[in-house]
């Protein structure tokens, strides 16, 4: 999956921040930090990923065309989360 762009708007940005997650943390997650994929229903994709600062964020969203993805919503990972990111990277 190759995502360039990101559609954001007062909306978004507002749903993501109630969740205390900032929208420059969900790009570097997804741009810069190896994301894993995971295909939902209804057409949208979960990525999970680990941020610069060690940041472990689930992150939902729907791809628009063109490489752009609108973010529906993001948080911080359960501990169940963690491990299933974990065990799919790889990662102890």
């Amino acid at each position: 999956m190759r995502i360039l762009t990101f559609d954001w708007d007062e909306k978004n940005e507002n749903h993501i921040a109630k969740h205390g997650v900032a929208a420059f943390e969900i790009e570097e997650a997804i741009l810069f930090c190896r994301p894993f994929y995971q295909k939902s229903r209804k057409g949208k994709y979960i990525a999970y990923a680990v941020t610069e600062e060690g940041r472990h964020l689930f992150m939902v969203f729907v791809i628009k065309g063109s490489g752009r993805i609108r973010v529906i919503s993001a948080r911080d990972m359960s501990e169940k989360e963690k491990r299933y990111y974990k065990k799919r990277k790889g990662v102890r």
